[in-house]
């Protein structure tokens, strides 16, 4: 499943991928320090810090908007 870019309407990875990684971030961040026990197993999802943060969004999110301004408008893009 591949999102759209907004302006050019092609499959976009990068959009893809920053968009995964904001969701990663905010379910760790709806999970921070829950503990889940199922039939003698335990299951921590651990606290949320900076560093998992910068990790996962910053790269995406870099790419993400560089790559946006630098796609040129729908109606300057070349017909094939």
């Amino acid at each position: 499943m591949w999102i759209k870019h907004p302006r050019s309407g092609q499959k976009d990875t990068m959009l893809t991928i920053a968009i995964f990684g904001a969701a990663i971030i905010f379910v760790k961040v709806l999970l921070n320090g829950v503990q889940v026990a199922i039939g003698g197993f335990s299951f921590d999802f651990g606290s949320i810090d900076g560093i998992l943060v910068a990790a996962v969004l910053t790269p995406t999110l870099g790419a993400y908007v560089t790559r946006k301004f630098k796609s040129p408008p729908p109606d300057k893009l070349k017909e094939k």
